[in-house]
């Protein structure tokens, strides 16, 4: 999945210059890069949705949905 952010620096990079959507309890950040994909980190926090699993679960189907409609 190319348009998952990985690696220590790049997350460092996004938290400083994200651009983010919240719709509880999700947390969609992501980052614009000219001439690439735009790149998406998903979290879901454990405040919000206590088991891991399901925490897990909403994320492979959020990225998931994103790889589906990236070509849009």
């Amino acid at each position: 999945m190319r348009e998952q952010l990985k690696g220590k620096k790049i997350i460092y990079q996004l938290f400083l210059e994200r651009k983010r959507l919240v719709y509880e309890p999700l947390q969609l950040q992501f980052k614009k890069v000219k001439n690439e994909n735009t790149k998406v980190s998903v979290s879901v926090p454990k405040k919000r949705v206590a088991l891991a699993v399901n925490r897990n679960r909403l994320k492979r189907q959020m990225r998931e949905a994103i790889r589906r409609n990236s070509e849009i």
